[in-house]
């Protein structure tokens, strides 16, 4: 039953990572190759490592990892701190996949830290949620809830309700 439940929250996560799409249609990998060439502007190249970052999460996860690394490295470049964060968040989700969870706890804090330091609220309910998941899929149960306490927090601040409720959907499968 436990491990059913793990397998649902995982999948909720996933989805929720990628909740800025939700109402775009997903560029396939196959496209975002034939668009990417280095003639491309960079704010472009940042968008295409960004899309091929999210299709490579359920295909191939060093890839993922590899695409994730090249848009912060391009969003630092481009001074776009948001965009940094978000690659924080995706590179911190790609080592939950992979079961390497104390990379994942390092840039999902990282990624709090940094959203805090910008009022980007929302990327640190983001990633304070992501952080609560990898505490809770180590039985820190304690850790966990005051993760997502501070998800509340942050999505409370800019009134995210889908944060909100994915938060109290994990706080409540702990219980």
């Amino acid at each position: 039953m436990l491990k059913s439940k793990n397998i649902i929250l995982f999948l909720l996560m996933l989805s929720f990572l990628q909740f800025y799409s939700a109402f775009a249609q997903s560029p396939s990998i196959e496209a975002l190759y034939k668009k990417y060439n280095e003639r491309l502007h960079d704010s472009v190249k940042l968008k295409i490592y960004r899309d091929l970052s999210v299709q490579y999460t359920s295909v191939d996860i060093p890839i993922k990892i590899n695409y994730s690394r090249k848009y912060k490295k391009l969003a630092e470049k481009l001074n776009k701190p948001k965009n940094v964060i978000d690659a924080d968040i995706d590179i911190g989700m790609a080592y939950v996949l992979t079961d390497v969870k104390d990379s994942a706890v390092f840039y999902f804090t990282k990624a709090i830290e940094s959203a805090k330091n910008i009022d980007e609220y929302g990327l640190a309910g983001r990633a304070a949620l992501n952080l609560g998941y990898v505490y809770e899929r180590v039985s820190a149960f304690n850790f966990a809830v005051e993760k997502y306490n501070e998800a509340l927090l942050f999505f409370k601040k800019v009134d995210y309700s889908r944060g909100l409720g994915q938060t109290y959907t994990n706080i409540g499968s702990i219980y």
